[in-house]
């Protein structure tokens, strides 16, 4: 530490799904060490954490709060007094984001608008799973994101550097219910009626409180209370070093239950460890008037079931591990057959002079709105590849149509409209899911919303959804993109014409997607390398 000062604490919870590696974290930044086997945290541990910022001590109390994806475990209590908080997603597992994402509406509420960070972890792995846009989105909103490793260290004092400067800023957050939790050593001699040969039998200590407030020992109290807490010897508060220590907090929701006088309630802390100690656990309760903290020093049977834990996280990572690598090798394949359909799909357009780059968009376009409209992301994928086959029936289209440049005349028109019944029956005949999308797109995406379209006359939900998309998709794209035969629209001009086919042409909840989809699609657009987009205006 800089100086003599006395540092500066402030409380951090780390937060987040089970095993995304907040204990490995709080290792690698208070150890400065990675072990590939550690105890799972089972309810609380707190570790210290001594940075420098500006030549200032200051003191994390780092609190490492066991997972869970339902937020059962995150006790208000734990979070009250709470400076700043790290949100830890795993990089693999990408449900542990969205976790993250509604466990900081929780958080906030109880805390308040404190620092936090986003520690998207193991970043040194090479399977990322993580949803890239949600990321994007959210530090576009504001949110502090640090790409770290626990296991090579990457990353992490920066992190929790940055989150202690951010904090020192503020004034600190006041202790939970501000208990100082002093403990008179000296046995109090009313202890009738607590059958406290009970309770020395199970090796606890029992601790009444005072109307001050402060806290006196019953009976005898247990061999490892002076290991665990040597200041009890001399009256002083427990762990005195820490204004944000864990039965500070716990008091908080003990006190409660004390003021409703209810002699048969009683309330459990769960199992915490503060730096350097044992496993323990507290119980708050009423006897014979006298409200009672039960401190127990957890063994054989805590261990267990921590090794219970410890199987189940091994499984549930192995088991993550190879969903992740099914994923990866999918997509791989997927990759594989979208690069396959987009080069035969580009035969088709080729022929047309667009080279691809209109199918592609076509792809992403449609994927942009079907996200909007709440399609699930595997349904999704499968628009993005069969969108750009909408034309692939301009294959049996002879050139002096595709390519005339002058007005058609009716016959050649009807004849250029069979293209999307020559696409349905390339596609058809497939028990593929992709195939038969796209086969049903290729049909219909020149079907019109109020029955006029062709080559059926379908109208309204008789279309198929993926095949509304693609309309307007396709119509946008080909509005504002420069063609041999005819030059770019101004997108405003485009959206203008666009907008006054809502309900006629178009899906009108379709449109209305694309509309909010239109940042999303612009920025496609740009990445595809549209060059000949009209400027957008």
């Amino acid at each position: 530490m800089s100086g003599d000062a006395a540092p500066v604490q402030r409380k951090v919870c780390m937060l987040g799904s089970f095993a995304v590696g907040k204990t490995s974290l709080v290792r690698r930044a208070v150890e400065g060490r990675f072990a590939e086997r550690y105890l799972t945290t089972v309810g609380v541990r707190i570790e210290r954490l001594d940075v420098t910022v500006e030549d200032r001590p200051v003191r994390l109390l780092l609190w490492d709060i066991a997972g869970d994806d339902d937020f059962a475990s995150v006790r208000s209590s734990y979070l009250r007094g709470a400076s700043g908080y790290a949100l830890v997603v795993d990089a693999e597992r990408r449900a542990t984001l969205e976790t993250a994402v509604a466990l900081q509406e929780r958080v906030r509420a109880i805390v308040g608008e404190v620092p936090f960070l986003l520690l998207v972890n193991k970043t040194d792995l090479p399977m990322r799973d993580l949803d890239e846009a949600t990321l994007r989105d959210l530090g576009e909103a504001g949110w502090d994101i640090h790409h770290v490793s626990a296991r090579t260290g990457e990353g992490v004092d920066e992190a929790f550097a940055d989150l202690a400067e951010r904090m020192l800023g503020r004034a600190a957050a006041p202790p939970a219910g501000g208990h100082t939790f002093r403990v008179d050593a000296a046995p109090g001699s009313d202890d009738g009626g607590l059958a406290l040969d009970v309770l020395t039998s199970l090796d606890t200590l029992v601790l009444s409180r005072g109307t001050s407030g402060d806290f006196r020992v019953i009976g005898r109290a247990p061999a490892w209370a002076s290991e665990e807490y040597p200041e009890m010897a001399t009256g002083g508060r427990l762990l005195p070093e820490s204004r944000f220590g864990f039965l500070a907090s716990f008091l908080d929701e003990a006190s409660a239950l004390w003021a409703t006088g209810d002699a048969s309630g009683r309330l459990s802390s769960g199992p915490f460890r503060e730096s350097g100690g044992s496993p323990m656990e507290a119980t708050a309760m009423r006897v014979a008037g006298r409200p009672l903290l039960l401190l127990k020093r957890l063994g054989a049977e805590h261990a267990e079931q921590v090794a219970v834990l410890q199987r189940a996280r091994g499984n549930m990572l192995e088991q993550d591990r190879l969903e992740v690598e099914v994923r990866r090798r999918t997509a791989d394949i997927r990759r594989r057959e979208e690069e396959i359909a987009l080069r035969l799909v580009s035969a088709a357009e080729s022929r047309d002079g667009d080279m691809g780059a209109h199918v592609r968009r076509i792809g992403l376009y449609s994927a942009a709105i079907a996200r909007v409209l709440g399609w699930n992301e595997p349904m999704i994928d499968d628009l993005r590849m069969a969108a750009p086959m909408h034309d692939i029936g301009k294959l049996g289209i002879p050139d002096s149509i595709l390519l005339a440049r002058g007005a058609l005349t009716e016959e050649q028109w009807a004849l250029l409209r069979t293209h999307t019944t020559i696409g349905a029956r390339v596609l058809e005949g497939s028990d593929v899911p992709l195939l038969q999308m796209a086969r049903q797109i290729a049909l219909c995406h020149h079907e019109w919303w109020d029955g006029t379209g062709y080559p059926e006359g379908r109208s309204g939900a008789d279309i198929p959804e993926a095949a509304r998309i693609v309309a307007v998709a396709d119509v946008y794209d080909a509005l504002v993109t420069k063609r041999p035969y005819k030059a770019a629209l101004p997108e405003d001009e485009a959206l203008a014409e666009m907008a006054s086919e809502r309900g006629t042409h178009f899906d009108p909840e379709v449109y209305d997607a694309f509309v909010r989809a239109l940042p999303r699609i612009r920025d496609l657009s740009r990445a595809v390398g549209a060059s000949d987009l009209a400027p957008v205006l």
